[in-house]
């Protein structure tokens, strides 16, 4: 029975790595749209999945339906909010950090939601013309979803490595490629 539980485990815990996969595979290509066009803001806005807030000078002067959405204030209320407002304080040295450093930068950071909780994010910002004046595009990636799948896969790990039943991850080929501690003080 604990032999089917491990197997059960394995196949939960593969199946989290190839969600996980696709999940960066998808955003990654998300992010090589965003650096072939400077007014990537205007296809970004159409797409439903994507945030984004035009700001400049600290202040927020567009933003779109998604990112209403996702941090939850009204339009009116993000145009009167410096966009600080939205960047979790611990983020927000290396916020700066990175829209000093000029165009197509991303780093990973944390927003506030307009009720306080805390959104992890892929940031992503480029150099803009805005209604023929200098501004920043903030795409928001949201990776909720991918911090939850890391924290179940830490559990999968931990559960494998402390498990007493002898366990081999092999590729398709039959190399061994992973074997856990019970194995090895059985064999």
């Amino acid at each position: 029975f604990t032999d089917i539980f491990i197997i059960i485990l394995i196949f939960i815990f593969l199946y989290n790595i190839i969600m996980l996969l696709l999940i960066i595979k998808k955003n990654q290509s998300k992010l090589d749209l965003l650096s072939k066009n400077e007014e990537n803001y205007r296809i970004l806005s159409s797409l439903p999945k994507n945030s984004v807030i035009i700001y400049s000078d600290n202040k927020i002067i567009e933003i779109n339906s998604s990112a209403i959405s996702l941090l939850g204030y009204s339009k009116e209320e993000f145009l009167s909010l410096p966009l600080s407002a939205v960047i979790a304080p611990d983020s927000y040295n290396s916020f700066n950090k990175t829209n000093k450093l000029g165009n197509n930068n991303q780093f990973e950071s944390v927003l506030l939601k307009k009720d306080c909780s805390e959104v992890p994010v892929i940031l992503y910002i480029s150099n803009i013309n805005f209604n023929g004046f200098p501004a920043k595009a903030l795409t928001i990636y949201d990776i909720t979803s991918i911090k939850t799948l890391e924290k179940n896969l830490l559990y999968f790990k931990k559960a494998i490595e402390y498990s007493p039943a002898s366990i081999v991850i092999t590729d398709l080929d039959g190399n061994i490629e992973y074997v856990n501690p019970a194995f090895t003080d059985k064999t």
